[in-house]
């Protein structure tokens, strides 16, 4: 950590330059590699709910050397419908997707499933931030970046698979991640997706 001093005639300010490298992970987390790779930091912040603290963080990923994960057909899938995008704030440059009805598919890809409880403060988090005045009920994602939410042994993950900023609600991110973990995680699956059909964002439901 270095000071640089700057002398102005009336105000002299201080200012802290860090050459540190971007983290890599937060509290150990990071995005599912084959969608985020060379995940690095961009920011963290947390909720509070019910003397609990939701971790939020904003992932930066490298594709440049990543080849792209092909989606092939799962055998369990199914269609959740579209819902409202009224809370859309940039609905003529098609970049926001709040609303757009997505594809379900389970998985089994780590031996437990998140505790529904976990889950259920993921998405209190969520709707408490859809309600924040100073926050805004959407949120927006660089190109090819990720947005991991977690609490305990759940985690909620948003990546934009596409070449362009998007805008996505709140409480669509809440509603479908809980409707994952009702719908996938019983029998053998551990727990799920949900890919827009438009292939232009991902949701994620993941036991950590």
């Amino acid at each position: 950590m270095h000071s640089i001093v700057v002398a102005l005639p009336t105000l002299v300010l201080l200012v802290l330059v860090s050459f540190t490298q971007a983290a890599e992970s937060v509290e150990g987390r990071t995005p599912d590699p084959a969608r985020c790779p060379g995940a690095k930091v961009v920011s963290t912040n947390h909720v509070p709910v019910e003397g609990q603290n939701v971790t939020f963080a904003t992932f930066a990923c490298d594709h440049s050397a990543a080849s792209k994960v092909p989606r092939s057909p799962r055998p369990t899938t199914r269609l959740i419908e579209k819902r409202d995008s009224s809370e859309c704030t940039t609905p003529v440059n098609n970049e926001c997707f709040c609303g757009q009805a997505c594809l379900e598919s389970c998985t089994s890809t780590t031996d437990l499933a998140p505790t529904p409880s976990n889950c259920a403060v993921i998405a209190q988090a969520m709707k408490i931030l859809g309600t924040n005045n100073a926050i805004g009920q959407t949120f927006f994602v660089d190109s090819g970046n990720s947005v991991l939410v977690f609490f305990s042994d759940c985690e909620f993950e948003w990546d934009n698979l596409s070449n362009r900023l998007l805008e996505y609600c709140w409480d669509d991110f809440a509603n479908i991640g809980t409707t994952l973990q009702i719908g996938c995680t019983s029998g053998a699956n551990t727990g799920g997706t949900c890919l827009s059909e438009t292939d232009d964002w991902q949701i994620q439901l993941l036991f950590v």
